[in-house]
């Protein structure tokens, strides 16, 4: 399957360590998400990243007008925010959506430490609201402090695997 990656804007809520993007508060044009989309027809999915992608006052419509060509939408997220009109995308839409929430810590201080600032709770809160509505894949990284990492592993691993039950 073929990815295309865009990243569609500069800014984010959080400050996390291993942030490797450029966080300059700036947002890419329409236009231009349209002619990179419009100039790869064989992607299959387009992957939207930013900074942070539901800061993004545009990410429902995006959503709404990438869904429209017929291709998935991956979207990366921190999972801190995630707008009302999001989560309400009909069905056909929905359908085509994957979300990659990122928790990057298994409790409120590790998370705190990595991310700048803990918004653990509203992130575990946010992600039990996408999980029905949206295919959702969760991610985690936190070996930013070293001697952390096998236990929070351990509790992660733990955590995503009652996330999965049903």
């Amino acid at each position: 399957m073929s990815i295309l990656t865009i990243d569609i804007n500069g800014y984010c809520n959080e400050a996390c360590q291993f942030c490797y993007q450029n966080l300059d508060g700036s947002s890419l044009p329409e236009q231009e998400i349209a002619r990179i989309i419009g100039s790869n027809p064989h992607a299959k999915t387009v992957e939207i990243g930013g900074g942070e992608p539901f800061l993004d006052p545009r990410i429902v419509r995006l959503t709404k007008t990438i869904r429209e060509k017929e291709k998935n939408v991956h979207i990366s997220t921190n999972a801190s925010f995630i707008p009302k009109e999001f989560l309400d995308l009909e069905d056909s839409v929905r359908e085509g959506v994957q979300i990659q929430a990122s928790i990057h810590g298994s409790n409120p201080e590790t998370y705190g430490k990595i991310h700048g600032r803990n918004l653990f709770d509203k992130v575990v809160e946010n992600i039990w609201k996408i999980k029905p509505r949206f295919s959702t894949l969760m991610t985690s990284i936190n070996d930013v402090e070293k001697h952390l990492f096998q236990v929070e592993l351990d509790k992660t691993r733990g955590y995503v695997m009652d996330f999965y039950k049903d």
